[in-house]
Order: C-alpha cells, then structure tokens, then sequence
C-alpha cells in the first residue's frame, strides 16, 4: 500500500510539474541555395578557396547576392521593427 501510495504521489507531482512549467522553444533555421539567382556579401576569395571557380561557386555567389539585397534587408527590418529601435536606426531618436 505504501509503495502504491508513493508511485500515485510521484505521478501527480511530476503531473503538477509537467503542467504548470512554462514552455520552452528552440528554433531552428535552414538557408537553401538556389542557384539560379545572384549575390555577393563579399566572400569571393572564401568560395574561390572552398568550391574552385566552378558552377558551385557561381550558384553560391548567385545566393549569397541574393540574401545582401535590399528587398530583403528591408523586409528583415519591416519585419522586426528594427527601425523604431535606437540602436538599429543610429540615431537616438527613430522618426
């Protein structure tokens, strides 16, 4: 009966617990190269010495292009609202 008693008081602690416990995320990102588009961040040298001068390095250039374009720095900012923040908009006041 002990025994019996001690298992249903574990299981409903560990329950409590289990319910009550705030929940916590990880996330996870995936970046996929698509070589059909066109982009540059600056890491010629780095892909000449990783991929040769090959059709690999032009479809990691085309991406890398890609990603440091304006459209999507612009929507990164729209979407974080990086521009109401001080410290993202190098004033000390964003308008």
């Amino acid at each position: 009966m002990l025994l019996l008693s001690t298992a249903a008081l574990i299981f409903a602690a560990v329950m409590i617990r289990t319910i009550t416990k705030t929940p916590v995320y990880e996330s996870v990102a995936r970046l996929q190269i698509d070589p059909s588009r066109s982009s540059n961040l600056g890491l010629d040298d780095i892909i000449k010495e990783k991929l040769g001068s090959g059709d690999s390095s032009n479809r990691l250039q085309t991406e890398v292009q890609v990603i440091q374009s304006d459209t999507v720095a612009m929507r990164v900012i729209d979407t974080l609202g990086l521009a109401k923040i001080p410290a993202f908009c190098g004033k000390e006041r964003c308008d």
